[in-house]
């Protein structure tokens, strides 16, 4: 296949507009090229990102989880983030990054079933629900001598103008491990 002259100046002009759009959209993001239909499209289905600008931060999930053992309540563990500092710590550690997205991803599926209710079994709402129970066992997250489990599904909202964090409660759940561990049977 012979390729022609003017065939090698028109990709070396598409690929030098690509990489013009590219840095455009990503450094100029309320430029007057991304609001034509060009530039949204470009956006959208081209750029990859965003980058984690600190601007584009809003908000945060996390799964909060305490169990009740011995009488009392223990203290309140950030699931997520515990996921998180494991995979800080080791930066080969890529399953704890998974595991924490996998936490969040049930837990956001069981808010989308839950509609505001409280629950006192874990199973009442299906696979999502036994799968985190699973997850939460499995990972020591909840001791063999537990009775019951709370865990709360939140997320912070961080305003920043005046760098202020307000808490979003999507769920709160009570459960008792005896009822779970005997329905968890996939």
């Amino acid at each position: 296949m012979n390729i022609s002259k003017a065939g090698y100046r028109f990709i070396a002009l598409a690929v030098s507009l690509h990489v013009v759009l590219f840095a455009y959209v990503i450094f100029d993001d309320a430029g007057a090229l991304t609001k034509t239909s060009v530039g949204k499209f470009y956006n959208s289905k081209v750029v990859i990102g965003p980058f984690f600008m600190e601007e584009r931060l809003k908000s945060a999930p996390h799964l909060l989880l305490r169990d009740f053992s011995r009488g009392e309540w223990s203290a309140w563990k950030d699931v997520s983030m515990t996921y998180k500092r494991t995979y800080d710590s080791s930066f080969w550690r890529y399953g704890s990054i998974m595991k924490s997205e996998y936490a969040l991803h049930l837990a956001y599926k069981i808010a989308l079933t839950l509609n505001g209710d409280t629950l006192l079994n874990m199973n009442q709402f299906g696979r999502h629900s036994r799968a985190l129970h699973r997850l939460l066992v499995t990972d020591h997250w909840v001791g063999n001598r537990s009775d019951s489990v709370q865990l709360v599904y939140c997320g912070y909202r961080v305003d920043l103008e005046d760098r202020s964090r307000t808490v979003d409660s999507l769920w709160n759940i009570k459960y008792s491990m005896a009822e779970s561990v005997q329905n968890s049977k996939p």
